[in-house]
C-alpha cells in the first residue's frame, strides 16, 4: 500500500465529528481522490461494530486509496513569475515548493504555495486578491511574510512566502532539550506574533506545532498566517465564517467544528492546545477537559521534566491558564493572545495570574515564593505576620502623617486660589487673574509655608519648577530647580528621588538640544545615584533608559545599542508604571524607530502608546497630536491603509485645535500633515483648501528660526508637485535656512533638499538640482539602512536625474539597486524604476524591452503598498504610451496617454508641465 495521504488522518477524524447530513456536502469540496477515500473509509467505520480507537492504519489498508490525482505542478513549472524548486511539504489543501524568481539581476527564494482549491469566477478572484492585499501588509518578526500571489491561468491560485528555515516548535523544544521556563519564555513570543495579526484583524485559523517553526537562532516564526482564510468556500459575505477544511482538528476550538464565528478566542484555543503539547510532549485529545497535571503521566520523553516533577509544576497556575485559554466557551477564554502572554509572564515572575482565583491565600503564596531566599519557609511565615502588625501599625502614623500634610496643601492651595476670588477686591477686575500670575505670587511662598516640611518643599519646588519650564520661563525653571535640589541635597542627601529626577530633567533637554555629549555626562552622574537609592527597577530608571536610548542614532551599531536601551525601558515601565506618562514617550519612540523597517510593527507600538496615554493619570496630548498620531498616519500610509492614515492625521490636527486653538503654531503641523496626505491621494481642491485655511492662521512675518516651517514646507512639497514648483521654491529655501540653524536635525534636512532639488529640476535649473538631489542622496547612504524606503525614494530620483541628462550607465546603476533593495515590499519606487528601465531602453533602442518594463510598471503601480503620490501613476502611463506607439501599438498608446491626460487634468495646477507632456504624447499617437 502506498502511503497515506497527508492529513487523511485529520480530514477523517474531522469527518466522523460532522453530523451525516453535513458530509456530503462537506466531501464535496475535496478532489476526487481524498474525497473517494474519504467516502470508502467512512463506509467501513460504519459497518463495523468498535469505534476507530487508534486503528485508523488498519481501516485504510482495508478500503485502499483512490488513485492519486494528477500533480498541480512539478519543479522546474513556471508559476506566475516563479520558477519552482524543490517539493518541500504537501498537505490537503496545499503543496509547497521551493521556488526562485529573477528580478533585474536579483535572484529572490520563496516558499511557494499551490492551493489544490481551484479559484475560477472573478468573485472568487476578487475576494482571493482582496484577502492577499490584506495579508501582505501583515508585518511582524515573528511571523513569515506573504510576499504576493495569483492565479494561474487554469484557476489554481498560488502564494509566495518568506522561505523559513526551522523546525517545529515542539521539535525545537525537544533538540534543545529546553527546561520548562525556556518553552514558556519562546511560547510567550508565539503568542506577541499572535496578538500582532490579532490587532491587525487577521486570524490564523490553523495554529498547531507545523505552523510555528524556531529557527537556529532560536527565533519564532508563524507560518500561513490567514492562508486558512484564503482556503475557504465563498462565504456570502459573512468573512468570519469557518469553512472545514480550513482547520486542523486536533487543535480546532468548539466553534470551529460548529460552523460558527471565527475570533480572536479561536486561536487562542489552539495557542491554549499548544501550549500543554509544549510542555507535556503529549497533544491533548479533543473534548479533554483535565488539567495538564493531571495528563502529566502520559508526558513523552521529550517533556522538560520528569512526571511526577512535572506533575507538580503543572499544578496551580499553569494549570489554571491552559484551561482557561481551552475553555469551550469562548467570552471565557483570554480576550487576547496578549492577554494569554501577560498571564504566562506574570506566571514567570512569580507575580499572582488572573486566571486563578484572586483569594488572599493565594497571592500570599505568590508572595512568598517570589522572596523565598534562603530563609525557611516557616520562618518567614512567622516573620510575615510579625512584619504585617509592624507594618499596619507604622502604616497608621504614616496615614495621620498624610491627612495633615494634605490638609496643610490644601488650605495652601485655597488660599492662592483666592488670589482670583471675584468677591475679593484687587488690583484687576473680578476673575481676570490668570494661572501664571497665581503662580508667580504663589512660588515664592513655598519655602515660608512649608518651611518645617522639606519632603513638601521639594514636591512643590519641583511641579513648579517643571511648570515655568513648560511656559518657557527657563530663568524661573533653574532658579526653583537649584532651590529644590539643594533642599532635597541637604535634608536627604544626594541619591534623593527629586535629585535624581532633576539630573534625568536636565539630561532630557539636553538631548533635545542635541547637546549629546551634556545629556552623557548627565546620566553618567544620575546613575550611581540611582543604584545607590534603590530605585534600579523604578520610574527613575526607565526614564534613564529613555535618555540613552537617544543619544544613539547615528549608525548601525549605534541604533542597535537605542534599541536596547528602548526595550529596557518599555519593560520597565510595564512593570513599575504603566499608567506613566513617560510610557507613553518610550512605545512612541520604539514606533517611531521601527517604522522604516516594518510599518506593521510601528502601527501596533503607536496603538500601545495611545491605549498607555488613555489609561495614564497625566496624559499629555501635546505628544499625542505631534508624535503619536501623525506617527499612526504615517505606518498606516506605508502600508496603504490610505482612509485610516488619514483618519489619524485628522485624529492629530482636530486634537491639536483643541488643545492650543487652531491659531497657535503648535496645531499648524498636524493640520499641514494632514493636508499633504490629502494632495498625495490626489484630491487637490480639498487639499489646497485646507491649506488655504492653515495659512490664512500664519501671520505674514512668519519666523522661519522656530519650528513652524514644517507647515509651509508642507504646503510648498505638494505645489512642486502639482506643477507649480517656482512659487514652492522660495518656501522651500526658507525651510532649508532654519534648518541649517538648528543644527542635528539632519532628517528634515535630507527630506528638504530632496523636494527642493526635484522642485529646482522642475524649472530648470539643473546645477543647483543637482547638489540638492545628490546631498540628500549621499546623507542617506551615511545615514539609513541600504533598504530604508527613504533612501530608496533618493536613489530613484537621482537616478531620473542622471537619465534626463543622458548619463545612462549611472542611472542603470541607481535603478537596479532600487529594485535590489525592494526585498518583496510593494513600494512605489519598485514601479518607478520599472518606468525609469523603460525610458532607458527607449533611449537605446530597445523598444521590446521598453515595452516589457512599462508594462511591469503600470502593473506594479497597481499593486504598490505604501506611501506614494497618485501623480506618479500618469507619469508611468505615459512611459508606457511612449512604448506602445514605438511598439505599432497606436490603439492602445491612445488608450494610456488619454488616461494621463485626464488624470493630470485631475490632479495638477492647469498650465503644468505634466498636461503639456500628456497632450504631446497623445498628439504623436494620433499623428502616427
Amino acid at each position: 500500500m502506498t502511503e497515506p495521504l497527508p492529513n487523511l488522518r485529520e480530514l477523517f477524524e474531522y469527518a466522523l465529528a460532522l453530523a451525516p447530513g453535513e458530509r456530503a456536502a462537506w466531501l464535496a469540496d475535496h478532489p476526487s481522490p481524498t474525497r473517494t477515500t474519504l467516502e470508502r473509509m467512512l463506509a467501513a467505520d460504519a459497518a463495523r461494530d468498535a469505534p476507530l480507537d487508534g486503528s485508523f492504519e488498519d481501516l485504510l489498508g482495508r478500503v485502499g486509496e483512490a488513485e492519486p490525482e494528477p500533480p498541480l505542478a512539478e519543479s522546474g513549472a513556471m508559476i506566475g513569475p516563479f520558477v519552482l524548486g524543490d517539493r518541500l511539504g504537501e498537505g490537503g489543501s496545499s503543496i509547497v515548493f521551493r521556488a526562485t524568481r529573477e528580478q533585474a539581476g536579483v535572484c529572490q527564494v520563496v516558499a511557494l504555495k499551490l492551493l489544490r482549491r481551484g479559484i475560477y469566477t472573478a468573485d472568487e478572484q476578487r475576494r482571493f486578491r482582496s484577502e492577499r492585499r490584506a495579508l501582505a501588509q501583515l508585518r511582524h518578526p515573528g511571523i513569515a511574510r506573504l510576499i504576493e500571489g495569483g492565479v494561474t491561468e487554469a484557476g489554481v491560485p498560488y502564494i509566495a512566502l518568506e522561505l523559513v528555515e526551522g523546525v517545529p516548535i515542539t521539535e525545537h523544544a525537544r533538540r534543545a532539550r529546553l527546561d520548562l521556563r525556556a518553552r514558556l519564555r519562546l511560547f510567550v513570543a508565539v503568542c506577541r506574533a499572535v496578538e500582532a495579526a490579532h490587532r491587525a484583524l487577521i486570524v490564523h485559523r490553523d495554529l498547531k506545532p507545523s505552523n510555528v517553526l524556531v529557527t537556529a537562532d532560536g527565533e519564532v516564526k508563524l507560518l500561513d498566517f490567514g492562508i486558512a482564510k484564503l482556503l475557504d468556500a465563498d462565504d456570502g459575505g459573512d468573512a468570519t465564517r469557518t469553512h472545514a477544511i480550513a482547520m486542523t482538528p486536533a487543535y480546532a476550538a468548539p466553534e470551529q467544528f460548529r460552523h460558527g464565528l471565527v475570533t480572536a478566542a479561536t486561536d487562542v484555543y489552539a495557542l491554549g492546545v499548544l501550549l500543554g503539547e509544549l510542555l507535556t510532549g503529549h497533544r491533548r485529545e479533543p473534548g479533554d477537559t483535565r488539567t495538564l497535571s493531571a495528563q502529566a503521566h502520559a508526558a513523552t520523553p521529550d517533556a522538560p521534566l520528569p512526571p511526577a516533577a512535572l506533575r507538580r509544576a503543572l499544578r496551580g497556575d499553569l494549570d489554571n491558564i491552559v484551561l482557561r485559554a481551552i475553555d469551550a466557551e469562548p467570552e471565557r477564554r483570554y480576550a487576547s493572545a496578549g492577554a494569554f502572554a501577560d498571564d504566562l509572564e506574570r506566571h514567570l515572575e512569580g507575580q499572582p495570574v488572573l486566571a486563578h482565583p484572586p483569594s488572599r491565600r493565594y497571592r500570599a503564596r505568590k508572595f512568598v515564593a517570589r522572596h523565598r531566599g534562603g530563609v525557611a519557609a516557616a520562618l518567614v511565615v512567622s516573620v510575615a505576620i510579625v512584619a504585617a502588625l509592624g507594618f499596619a501599625l507604622w502604616q497608621a502614623d504614616v496615614a495621620r502623617a498624610q491627612a495633615r500634610r494634605a490638609a496643610t496643601i490644601k488650605d495652601f492651595l485655597i488660599d492662592m486660589f483666592r488670589a482670583s476670588d471675584p468677591r475679593v477686591a484687587q488690583d484687576k477686575p473680578r476673575g481676570q487673574v490668570t494661572a501664571r500670575e497665581l503662580l508667580d505670587a504663589t512660588a515664592p511662598r513655598i519655602a515660608g509655608e512649608f518651611s518645617d516640611d522639606a519632603q513638601t518643599q521639594v514636591e512643590l519646588l519641583g511641579v513648579a519648577a517643571s511648570i515655568y519650564r513648560e511656559l518657557g520661563d527657563d530663568a524661573r525653571y533653574h532658579a526653583l530647580h537649584e532651590q529644590q535640589v539643594e533642599l532635597a541635597r541637604r535634608a536627604f542627601g544626594d541619591a534623593h528621588p527629586a535629585i535624581i529626577d532633576g539630573l534625568l530633567d536636565d539630561a532630557w533637554h539636553a538631548s533635545g538640544r542635541n547637546d549629546y555629549a551634556a545629556a552623557r555626562h548627565l546620566l553618567a552622574q544620575a546613575d550611581p545615584l540611582i543604584r545607590r537609592a534603590g530605585l534600579d527597577r523604578s520610574v527613575q530608571r526607565a526614564r534613564w533608559w529613555v535618555i540613552q536610548a537617544g543619544l544613539f542614532t547615528s549608525n548601525a551599531a549605534e541604533r542597535a545599542q537605542s534599541r536596547v536601551a528602548l526595550d529596557r525601558a518599555i519593560a520597565l515601565y510595564a512593570r513599575v508604571a504603566p499608567t506613566a506618562p513617560g510610557y507613553v514617550h518610550a512605545l512612541g519612540m520604539l514606533a517611531f524607530r521601527l517604522a522604516g523597517d516594518d510599518p506593521h510593527a510601528a502601527e501596533q507600538a503607536y496603538l500601545r502608546a495611545i491605549d498607555a496615554a488613555e489609561a495614564s493619570h497625566r496624559r499629555d496630548d501635546g505628544e499625542l497630536q505631534q508624535l503619536i498620531l501623525p506617527g499612526l498616519a504615517a505606518a498606516r500610509e506605508d502600508q496603504g491603509d490610505y482612509a485610516g492614515a488619514e483618519r489619524a492625521y485628522e485624529q492629530g490636527a482636530e486634537l491639536a485645535r483643541r488643545t492650543y486653538g487652531e491659531d497657535h503654531s503648535t496645531a499648524w503641523v498636524p493640520a499641514a500633515q494632514h493636508a499633504w496626505m490629502v494632495h498625495r491621494q490626489g484630491d487637490r481642491q480639498r487639499a489646497l483648501a485646507l491649506f488655504d485655511h492653515l495659512l490664512a492662521m500664519i501671520p505674514a512675518d512668519w519666523d522661519t528660526d522656530s519650528y513652524d516651517e514644517y507647515a509651509r514646507e508642507f504646503y510648498a512639497a505638494s505645489l512642486a508637485a502639482e506643477g507649480r514648483a517656482a512659487e514652492a521654491i522660495p518656501i522651500l529655501e526658507a525651510a532649508q535656512r532654519a534648518y541649517l540653524a538648528r543644527p542635528g536635525v539632519d532628517y528634515e534636512l535630507r527630506r528638504n533638499r530632496l523636494i527642493l532639488g526635484d522642485a529646482y529640476d522642475r524649472v530648470g535649473r539643473i546645477d543647483d538640482a543637482r547638489a540638492m538631489i545628490e546631498a540628500s542622496l549621499d546623507e542617506r547612504i551615511e545615514k539609513e539602512p541600504a533598504d530604508a524606503r527613504t533612501l530608496l525614494d533618493a536613489r530613484e530620483r537621482w537616478g531620473r536625474f542622471l537619465l534626463d541628462r543622458g548619463e545612462f550607465a549611472a542611472a542603470e546603476r541607481e535603478f537596479s539597486e532600487v529594485l535590489a533593495q525592494q526585498h518583496g515590499r510593494h513600494l512605489v519606487t519598485a514601479a518607478l524604476a520599472e518606468g525609469d528601465f523603460a525610458r532607458l531602453a527607449l533611449a537605446r533602442d530597445d523598444v521590446a524591452g521598453a515595452v516589457a518594463a512599462s508594462t511591469r510598471a503600470v502593473d506594479a503601480f497597481e499593486h504598490v503598498v505604501g506611501r506614494r503620490d497618485v501623480r506618479s501613476g500618469p507619469y508611468l502611463w505615459l512611459v508606457h504610451a511612449e512604448a506602445l506607439r514605438r511598439s505599432g501599438d497606436r490603439a492602445a498608446a491612445r488608450s494610456w496617454a488619454q488616461r494621463a491626460l485626464e488624470a493630470s487634468r485631475r490632479y495638477d495646477a492647469p498650465g503644468a508641465a505634466s498636461i503639456a507632456r500628456a497632450e504631446a504624447v497623445l498628439r504623436m499617437v494620433e499623428q502616427g
